[in-house]
């Protein structure tokens, strides 16, 4: 299994998940799932709207998103 290791830079992956769903960051996190590693950003764009947003950690591509 590859390390954890990020080719894109966290500041890029930011930019690409806040242009995809605008709001505050609240809370990030590198992790694994189903063989690719992703940052997820959970953002709030309007009081209680919670939304991730996963990026890519190797294409910087946004690979999903999902409200809370």
């Amino acid at each position: 299994e590859e390390p954890y290791t990020a080719t894109v830079p966290f500041e890029d992956a930011l930019r690409t998940a806040l242009k995809a769903k605008p709001g505050r960051l609240v809370e990030f996190y590198l992790y694994r799932e189903a063989g690719r590693l992703l940052y997820g950003f959970e953002t709030s764009a309007a009081v209680g709207k919670m939304v991730l947003v996963k990026v890519d950690a190797l294409t910087g591509k946004v690979a999903g998103s999902a409200g809370m």
